[in-house]
């Protein structure tokens, strides 16, 4: 059998220099590799895209830009949709509370006035905290969205399309 000698042979990427001598192998030469990236977020591709669509498929510009003027228009919709429902669920909700308590107070007073008036107070007095424990509840919740909604659109806002341009030499 034979001997194994000390030595490590590694095999190089043809890009890679020679770690031996510090040297390029005669048939590579520097090379710089160039990474382009772009980001950007919103319903439209950015111009420079669209006049590349725009060369590709003639009309393509205008389709896309059309395309997210649909879009927008539907979101617009959708959303009006979602306040108004809101804005009656809301008041349906007041409404409601409204009767319970008018009910909960009459049911309590009449407890009250037949000699139960540690019924008719617990009873009246439970309905009405709970109402407005429900109500603070809600309130905060509905705050802490529209603080948490701020916030995302800020952090959106801040965002924006980038460009990084980086340059490797090897």
């Amino acid at each position: 059998m034979g001997k194994k000698s000390g030595k490590k042979r590694t095999q190089k990427h043809p890009l890679q220099k020679n770690t031996y001598n510090n040297q390029q192998p005669p048939n590579q030469k520097n090379q710089e590799i160039s990474i382009l990236k772009e980001e950007y977020s919103g319903i439209l591709p950015l111009p420079s895209h669209l006049l590349q669509y725009e060369q590709v498929i003639p009309g393509a510009a205008d389709r896309i830009i059309c395309m997210a003027e649909n879009q927008m228009k539907h979101r617009f919709g959708m959303e009006d949709k979602v306040i108004s429902s809101d804005t009656c669920n809301a008041k349906r909700g007041v409404v409601f509370a409204f009767i319970i308590c008018v009910l909960a107070l009459t049911i309590g007073g009449y407890l009250i006035s037949i000699d139960k008036a540690i019924s008719g107070g617990l009873f009246a007095g439970t309905i009405v905290v709970t109402l407005v424990g429900t109500f603070i509840y809600g309130t905060n919740q509905r705050r802490q969205e529209r603080e948490s909604r701020q916030e995302r659109e800020n952090h959106q806002e801040g965002a924006g399309p980038q460009d990084e341009d980086s340059h490797v030499t090897k």
